[in-house]
């Protein structure tokens, strides 16, 4: 099903419980884009944003909106540490390293008697826990 119609609304909090909520709507022609609309849209709501509160959101010519990349957005197979085998040492530090409990930690205790050269990670990390 194609989409005929589009909505937007963005609530700007300014403090104080202090809440100014924009809406805008309109429907889609054929030659247009959502894309294209909604950079209207968020123009639109910069430029209205700008005359009643114009010290708190100053005059930008254009928005641009940044998407920044989570671990989950990242594709699984591109994700650090997805590489390496799961009984390798270097996956073991990794797994040592981002422990946050002490429980969890002795699991890897077995591992570490395998790998002498992970002890000494084991050990600080394991002291950093106990405190």
């Amino acid at each position: 099903m194609p989409l005929d119609k589009i909505g937007i609304t963005i609530t700007t909090h300014f403090g104080d419980n202090n809440y100014f909520k924009i809406e805008q709507g309109g429907t889609i022609a054929e030659t247009e884009t959502i894309e294209a609309l909604t950079d209207v849209a968020m123009n639109f709501f910069c430029k209205t944003i700008d005359k009643y509160y114009p010290k708190f959101h100053p005059i930008k010519p254009e928005i641009v909106i940044q998407k920044n990349d989570n671990y989950f957005d990242i594709p699984t197979e591109e994700r650090p540490g997805t590489h390496l085998d799961t009984s390798s040492p270097e996956f073991i530090k990794m797994q040592i390293e981002t422990c946050k409990s002490v429980p969890v930690l002795k699991i890897y205790k077995k591992d570490v008697d395998k790998y002498p050269e992970l002890e000494t990670i084991y050990n600080q990390k394991l002291n950093e826990l106990s405190k």
